[in-house]
């Protein structure tokens, strides 16, 4: 008997469940990953995200080998449905079951149930499983059985049913092959489970316990910076959870600060997959605050290409900017930052943003990003308020204080005047979202 497990943002053989199901199954094990290049551009993603899933692809492959699992990597063109490869491999081995990860979007969630259909017509089972989260998310629901739209009450929802069943134990006889280097322009990630694992290790050691006030500091090295790896499954987000639950108990109450902020940021991300997975509209990029669609946006133009290219004159922006063309990565604080000048400041569309964040970003992750612009532009489940707009200058005085991250992204070189006035635009937005929910109303 064979069993065929199918990789897709969940690149790892560490804290894998689909992987661990088909190992205990008493079947040879196969392994199938698709590259879909179509696909990667239906979604947005530019060259630092394609090419870092590939390497990790290639870093996944090793890994298996030395567990004795042959992967297919197959490529898929541009008029092929990966439901008919899915199934035309699985038909090659013979497989009686297709193991896989359940995502959130409506199109995965399409091609998915195709999937099924067509396995089951050749005898095989499909067998989706929780592989993205640490939790099943569809099992946390209100007291009315609807799903959670604000975060805080879904966290406690969350942390009820993580003491209630606990993490799955670790598998510690699985040793992922040593890192190569990454050939990702010089960017300072290396791809495959092994180097994300010394990522994490460092940071605990050295960072957590300063994490809560490090955070959102620009200008220090405070935060994880795995979020390349868990973007695209590389490392589980119970993989990072669990020396902490080992150390301090599944009670987050009585941890330290620092850690029990980082186990908030990992819960965050869990509520963002939850919100796409409940609201379709996410996936389709339209607002969750129904009434913000009388907004008045912006489109693209002259401002828009300031923002992008970092040359709007406000300091803390364009240095930000930078460093995302430059790196392919932004600091969490200065992604809000960024997003709320232009959605607010500069009144764009937040999907022009969140859409040139898909074409920058090699952490590039559909549900947190999303969510994260719905955040600043108060359109989403859990927004900011709509008349709280956070001045960059202020921020920038904050958490970059002797200028050393600006300096560092801007140079010497001369600034531009600054494209609007922080005060007069901030204005004008309170005014113009609160004209929309007014024609709500009426």
């Amino acid at each position: 008997m064979n069993c065929l497990v199918w990789f897709r943002h969940d690149l790892r053989v560490i804290d894998q469940p689909a992987l661990d199901a088909a190992l205990s199954s008493g079947s040879d094990v196969h392994a199938i990953a698709l590259l879909s290049p179509a696909i990667w551009k239906q979604h947005g993603w530019g060259p630092n995200r394609v090419n870092w899933y590939i390497e990790t692809v290639h870093a996944l492959e090793r890994d298996l080998a030395a567990m004795d699992i042959p992967l297919a990597i197959v490529h898929i063109d541009d008029d092929q449905d990966p439901a008919d490869s899915i199934s035309r491999h699985a038909a090659s081995l013979h497989a009686t079951e297709v193991l896989f990860g359940i995502e959130a979007g409506v199109n995965e969630q399409k091609r998915d149930a195709r999937v099924t259909h067509l396995l089951s017509q050749q005898g095989c089972t499909a067998v989706p499983i929780v592989t993205e989260t640490i939790l099943p998310l569809t099992d946390i629901r209100t007291k009315a059985g609807t799903y959670f739209k604000v975060y805080t009450p879904f966290r406690n929802a969350w942390d009820a049913q993580l003491e209630q069943i606990g993490l799955a134990p670790a598998n510690s006889a699985r040793h992922p092959v040593p890192s190569q280097t990454s050939t990702n322009d010089n960017k300072p990630w290396t791809a495959g489970t092994s180097a994300a694992l010394q990522q994490l290790d460092t940071f605990l050691k050295h960072r957590v316990t300063a994490y809560k006030t490090d955070r959102d500091r620009p200008d220090v090295d405070g935060t994880s910076t795995l979020s390349p790896w868990l973007a695209v499954g590389a490392i589980s987000p119970t993989t990072c959870l669990r020396p902490l639950v080992d150390l301090y108990g599944v009670n987050p109450q009585s941890w330290p600060e620092g850690p029990r902020t980082w186990r908030n940021e990992l819960i965050w991300r869990e509520f963002y997959r939850y919100v796409m997975a409940s609201n379709e509209d996410v996936s389709m990029r339209r607002p969750l605050q129904k009434w913000t669609r009388n907004v008045p946006w912006r489109q693209a133009g002259a401002e828009f290409d300031a923002w992008c290219t970092g040359e709007t004159g406000i300091d803390i922006v364009d240095a930000a900017m930078k460093q995302l063309n430059e790196l392919g990565w932004m600091h969490n604080r200065l992604r809000m930052i960024t997003a709320m000048f232009l959605t607010k400041n500069l009144l764009i569309d937040w999907r022009l943003g969140e859409a040139y964040f898909a074409s920058k970003l090699i952490d590039y992750d559909f549900a947190s990003n999303n969510g994260g612009w719905q955040w600043s532009a108060s359109t989403g489940t859990d927004a900011a308020p709509y008349f709280r707009i956070m001045n960059p200058d202020t921020q920038a005085e904050r958490f970059d204080p002797d200028r050393s991250f600006r300096n560092r992204w801007l140079g010497n070189t001369t600034r531009p005047a600054p494209i609007t006035e922080l005060k007069a635009s901030r204005k004008q937005a309170i005014s113009e979202f609160r004209k929309a929910k007014d024609l709500s109303w009426n």
